[in-house]
């Protein structure tokens, strides 16, 4: 019974870490090669069921013009006070411009555009060269 629990913790640590190593990959991949651009008039979508996903989308301002991305899996926000079952204006500090990352060589994966803030922290405060 120990023995199955002991396993259990070290299988969800195990994934935690590979997921955590996975972010930071890409955060320094787009750290160190990624475009800067802004994105607006972010909206989310939040479920608050369990198992639920919300979902989150923004404009994209690339260079042959804006895009909408719809849904940003990467981009946490706060979900407090959030009406539940429809599309809303983002809480802060996505209620206005701010500026992410994406990888030029698929400028529109999802999974590659991050927040300026949340790439400077997985490189900066989570990564190797924390300080």
């Amino acid at each position: 019974m120990v023995c199955t629990f002991v396993l259990i913790i070290g299988g969800v640590g195990i994934a935690f870490a590979a997921w955590s190593q996975d972010r930071y990959a890409v955060a320094h991949d787009l750290y160190q090669s990624g475009v800067e651009t802004q994105a607006h008039n972010a909206e989310v979508y939040y479920r608050s069921c369990r198992g639920c996903e919300s979902k989150f989308r923004a404009f994209i301002e690339y260079p042959d013009g804006p895009r909408t991305v719809p849904n940003l899996p990467t981009i946490n926000f706060d979900r407090d006070d959030l009406p539940t079952g429809r599309w809303v204006e983002a809480p802060p500090p996505y209620d206005r411009a701010f500026h992410v990352f994406y990888d030029p060589d698929d400028p529109t994966d999802p999974d590659t555009i991050m927040t300026v803030d949340d790439v400077e922290a997985q490189v900066y405060q989570d990564g190797p060269l924390a300080t």
